[in-house]
């Protein structure tokens, strides 16, 4: 038996790759790699090695945890499975130890405590038993009346069967998840063609993950028997996840309460609105918050997957499936980047005011000098223009400004120093300032996104 030691629970990730090297014939490589991350392996009699290679390598490899909390490889929630060797579950040093295979129940933490848990002690993809079969780690995949396509499509291809091209860079002998996708009957798409035999709602009673795509109209009130089953999935412990604007599902079931969570851009007011006990992160790409996962707007779906994929099988496994999607394991930079201003009409009082001053962006507009334009005092003016705008002037000019910065460096072929002074930043460094913090991207990279190069 080959025991690997884990002294740091972040490592879980190195675990995993070794667990996988070891299933395969125990590539001595594999055990470099976890020495060189900080892992101990401790070699019990009657495994020997010679010249780096290893000679007898058993079936059975376990983790054990140094900390207070033992590092578990089981699914969300560590539901116990039966031993199918027979007997009781096995305890390799003492009370801390969990084995691979056969492991004790461990109750959920509480919310506050399960928010701040390392990667470790989330879902791996599946457990061996000592008969040598394999139980997959079950993913539901829960369709609704208008459930986006692609969001469904992203998660079914990210955790599903993975296309025969993927054999030619990763040797995948079983399949580390098993997908269902459920919702009770035919359904209409956001596309408009029907999806038929999915399977029933009651799929949801074993789920380990739990993916919820993104909706059309996704604050109407939906199926309170849908609402109770996610409800139940989330307090017995599956990982719950949302795609876009299925994170408007999780908050109507009550998962959201207390969390962090993301979801497309243009609906951040409804969902303030709608769920203001959680706590939204705008423009993030996705937000990890322990057991419940989000992501924001439709291709966003695919940065969160491959997250996941990474925490349950490490970094390498991930970046395989990134090639065959032909997509980043990650991208830099937020939604912040995609997201434009709502443009609404100039209306109220000051509605001249602001139009002289969209056409006068590339001037100096100074608090001092829009107040001479309409004959207020500067604090007159400040205070009004709050109450109409429910934001400082600088601020909206400020805004306006990185507008024009966008339209012209996507649209035009001007230099970044010429795109500065024309939006009236008046120096490179003080629009990429403001270009950052509004758009989480530097004006060069910005350009490179939403500018194509014009074909040769």
């Amino acid at each position: 038996m080959l025991v690997v030691t884990v002294d740091d629970r972040r490592r879980h990730a190195d675990l995993v790759e070794v667990r996988e090297e070891v299933r395969r014939g125990g590539r001595s490589d594999a055990l470099v790699g976890v020495a060189r991350a900080g892992l101990e392996i401790v070699e019990p009699e009657g495994v020997s090695h010679a010249s780096g290679r290893v000679l007898a390598v058993p079936a059975v490899v376990e983790e054990r945890s140094l900390g207070e909390v033992p590092v578990g490889l089981a699914p969300i929630g560590e539901r116990s499975r039966p031993d199918t060797r027979g007997g009781a579950a096995r305890a390799v040093a003492g009370d801390n130890a969990v084995g691979l295979h056969d492991r004790p129940s461990v109750p959920m933490a509480p919310v506050s405590e399960r928010q701040s848990l390392p990667a470790a002690r989330r879902a791996s993809t599946f457990e061996r038993f000592g008969t040598g079969a394999a139980v997959a780690h079950r993913v539901v995949i829960v369709a609704l009346p208008g459930t986006f396509v692609l969001d469904l499509a992203v998660a079914a291809q990210a955790f599903g069967r993975r296309p025969s091209v993927f054999s030619k860079i990763r040797d995948e002998t079983e399949e580390p998840y098993d997908v269902r996708v459920c919702g009770g009957g035919a359904l209409g798409t956001s596309l408009g063609f029907s999806m038929s035999e999915l399977g029933p709602l009651s799929e949801l009673a074993d789920a380990e993950t739990v993916i919820v795509p993104g909706l059309e109209a996704p604050w109407v009130p939906q199926d309170p028997a849908l609402l109770a089953a996610v409800a139940t999935a989330a307090a017995r412990g599956a990982r719950m996840v949302s795609l876009c604007a299925g994170a408007f599902v999780l908050g109507q079931a009550g998962v959201l309460d207390g969390r962090k969570v993301t979801t497309h851009w243009a609906l951040a007011e409804e969902f303030r609105s709608a769920f203001p006990a959680a706590e939204l992160v705008e423009h993030a790409m996705y937000v990890d918050d322990g057991s419940v996962l989000t992501s924001g707007g439709m291709l966003a779906s695919a940065d969160l997957c491959l997250h996941i994929l990474r925490l349950d099988h490490g970094q390498a496994y991930a970046n395989d499936v990134s090639r065959i999607l032909i997509s980043p394991p990650h991208r830099v930079g937020g939604q912040a980047q995609y997201a434009t201003s709502t443009t609404r009409p100039l209306t109220g009082p000051l509605a001249p005011a602001m139009e002289w001053m969209l056409d006068n962006l590339a001037e100096p507009l100074t608090l001092q000098i829009v107040a001479r334009h309409v004959h207020m005092s500067p604090r007159t003016l400040e205070r009004r223009f709050r109450t109409e705008t429910g934001e400082s002037l600088q601020a909206w000019i400020s805004r306006q400004r990185v507008e024009r910065a966008r339209a012209l460096l996507e649209e035009t072929d001007l230099t970044i120093t010429n795109v500065a002074h024309t939006s009236g930043f008046g120096s490179t460094q003080a629009m990429r300032r403001h270009f950052l913090l509004h758009t989480g991207a530097s004006p060069r990279d910005y350009r490179a996104a939403f500018r194509a190069p014009l074909p040769v």
